[in-house]
């Protein structure tokens, strides 16, 4: 029993450190932003605990890029470094023309967005407005049948009613008739 609780301690201790290994705690110190060391390399899972005011993250492609144009710039090599800026110039232009396309469809949707908002706004008034007129004919018709109803329950009486002194007058007439003929 002991051996099996120590070999289950012993697999969760390297099971803890091999997860540890994995995902890493990566801080960046006040002072980074002013150091002139070299890059930090952050892989997918680690975390960062960032404690100076601004940091910018680059791309494994973009540090490539600055890489070499530091490079071209330490050998005044002008062929490399104007091959790079000419690059550079080209991707700007592209990113410039792609940031101009999608601010104009930006625009469109912004606009179709508050045409569709201004359309059903006026179809919601249009709602409400037939709504308050549809309870306001509900609240004359209920009126109406109240008042139906009413002449309906006198009506119903006065037609009983007449039935009613139809009936006691001809028992009169009756007991009358029958006691003239019996005297």
């Amino acid at each position: 029993m002991k051996k099996i609780v120590s070999l289950l301690i012993f697999t969760l201790f390297l099971f803890s450190i091999t997860i540890a290994q994995v995902s890493q705690l990566k801080t960046i110190a006040p002072y980074f932003s002013l150091s002139t060391k070299s890059p930090l390399l952050i892989n997918a899972g680690d975390t960062l605990l960032i404690q100076c005011d601004s940091v910018f993250l680059i791309n494994k492609e973009r540090y490539k890029f600055y890489k070499n144009m530091h490079a071209a710039i330490l050998n005044e090599n002008d062929s490399t470094c104007i091959m790079l800026l000419n690059a550079y110039e080209i991707k700007l232009t592209e990113h410039e023309l792609s940031f101009r396309e999608l601010l104009e469809n930006s625009r469109l949707a912004e606009k179709t967005t508050l045409e569709l908002l201004v359309s059903t706004k006026n179809s919601l008034l249009n709602t409400q407005n037939t709504l308050e007129s549809t309870q306001i004919i509900l609240e004359n018709t209920r009126k109406n049948l109240e008042i139906a109803n009413k002449h309906i329950k006198k009506e119903r009486w006065n037609t009983a009613g007449k039935k009613i002194m139809i009936g006691v007058g001809g028992v009169a007439v009756g007991i009358i008739t029958g006691v003239l003929v019996a005297k």
